[in-house]
């Protein structure tokens, strides 16, 4: 048995907290309070847009290369087969809208507001195999998976704040890609759009990453460029995968049904493996 894990800084769960009595309906009356949060709907969702992208087979080769400082409205699925750069730009995208890379393409995103007003999750930015992401500075919000890498792709995630997704990053089943991933927040400050809300009764994510039997690294062996996943019921989840972890922060971890069992969540359960070994447990 061989620990597959590779972790640079200290990783931790804050002590869980047994509740019962007043105590739990103290608790579950704070949820009010949860969902009045600041959002970035609740700053930015009010403003006049300066753009409205719509229309069936709307692809970025009919928009412009480059927008700077422009409040956009996204009401449809938007294909990138031409690259496109967004800077200091807020796109406030419909539920159930999602962003899909083509191979050759770029996607760029630097000191971006990205987020839903709907009812219910937008389905976040797929990057096809050959297909580039680069996100910089920028902040993410409302996705069910809000970055989803297929195999030979390229994702560079760098200084982000990722709040309410469901989970943040994810692979493709099986599929490997190239992911930097340094700097970044993951966080839930609220409670998640529908139907997440519906069964997660405070504001916790799901994952702030999840491999499916995938090979990937995560994070620089820096303390400069350190991930802090926070609020969620795990913060890298890994499924017979072999994953190497460098400067990741967890803390405030806990499971969705926290209020009737009382147990933490995980910064890192696993049940990975690997061709010639296998290892299999709850987790860091």
């Amino acid at each position: 048995m061989k620990n597959l894990f590779k972790i640079r800084i200290n990783n931790y769960n804050k002590m869980k907290l047994y509740i019962n009595g007043l105590f739990l309906i103290f608790l579950l009356s704070l949820g009010g309070f949860v969902n009045s949060q600041t959002t970035l709907c609740s700053t930015y969702g009010g403003n006049t847009p300066d753009y409205t992208w719509s229309g069936l087979s709307l692809s970025s080769s009919s928009l412009s290369s480059s927008y700077s400082s422009k409040v956009i409205v996204l009401t449809n699925d938007l294909t990138i087969n031409s690259n496109l750069t967004l800077t200091g730009c807020q796109l406030k995208i419909s539920s159930g809208v999602k962003i899909t890379v083509h191979s050759g393409c770029t996607l760029s995103f630097s000191s971006c507001q990205i987020f839903s007003c709907g009812s219910y999750r937008w389905d976040g930015i797929e990057v096809n195999t050959g297909g580039v992401l680069i996100m910089i500075s920028s902040a993410l919000e409302d996705a069910d998976i809000a970055v989803k890498g297929y195999s030979m792709a390229r994702v560079v995630l760098r200084n982000n704040n990722f709040n309410r997704n469901t989970i943040a990053v994810a692979n493709q089943i099986f599929e490997n890609f190239t992911l930097a991933f340094t700097g970044n927040t993951v966080d839930c400050t609220s409670a998640l759009l529908w139907p997440e809300s519906d069964h997660i009764p405070l504001n916790w994510s799901l994952y702030g990453i999840r491999f499916l039997y995938a090979v990937m690294t995560v994070g620089v062996d820096n303390n400069s460029f350190i991930n802090d996943f926070k609020n969620m019921n795990a913060g890298i989840y890994s499924l017979y995968s072999y994953v190497i972890i460098h400067g990741c922060y967890f803390h405030d971890m806990i499971h969705t049904n926290e209020i009737t069992n009382g147990y933490n969540g995980h910064g890192i359960p696993s049940n990975s493996y690997v061709p010639d070994q296998a290892y299999s447990g709850s987790g860091i």
